[in-house]
């Protein structure tokens, strides 16, 4: 009898005979909840290994929370000292100005490449229509990239929350791409 992915997950068995991506994982401390084994990159990949994940996608808390800048720092280092492992979201705060944000993507695209963006609307208090998002939609446009943006709640309700951005941006961002 095979197990189910919940069953590798429930008895911490590594699933040895398939590629799984972790595409929704944060590193670091955080306000609201405990995070065990110190949150570090280090510990992640141990979690990782344990439990058979080749690959994590992260963003760290305080990307999300109260400095996007050094978040994304620390999500490109974990990057750099485990490449292939872990991918950097990289993170904006709209309520940035646009040249601070624009400033953020370049670099980003510089230095390391954006391979995806991470939203979290609710925790910047905006929604996902707010203008000083349009930067990050029209790169993710422009390069086929894809956003991972939580959806339960936010200014407007959760519906606002996961409109198409395209009416509130210059560039082209299409649904479902």
């Amino acid at each position: 009898m095979s197990m189910s992915l919940q069953d590798y997950a429930l008895t911490g068995t590594a699933v040895d005979d398939a590629f799984i991506v972790d595409a929704h994982a944060h590193m670091g401390p955080y306000f609201a909840f405990m995070v065990g084994h110190d949150g570090s990159a280090e510990a992640m990949v141990r979690s990782m290994d344990r439990l058979g994940i080749d690959v994590t996608i992260v963003s760290p808390h305080i990307a999300l929370t109260c400095d996007f800048r050094e978040g994304n720092r620390h999500a490109a280092e974990a990057a750099g000292e485990f490449p292939g492992r872990i991918v950097p979201f990289v993170v904006v705060n709209p309520n940035y100005p646009p040249a601070e944000i624009e400033a953020e993507i370049t670099q980003w695209h510089e230095t390391t490449g954006i391979k995806c963006f991470k939203l979290h609307a609710s925790l910047q208090k905006t929604d996902t229509l707010n203008d000083g998002y349009t930067p990050l939609y029209e790169y993710a446009d422009e390069h086929a990239l894809p956003i991972l943006s939580h959806s339960w709640s936010g200014e407007g309700g959760p519906m606002k929350v996961i409109e198409t951005p395209s009416s509130r941006t210059r560039g082209a961002v299409r649904a479902g791409r």
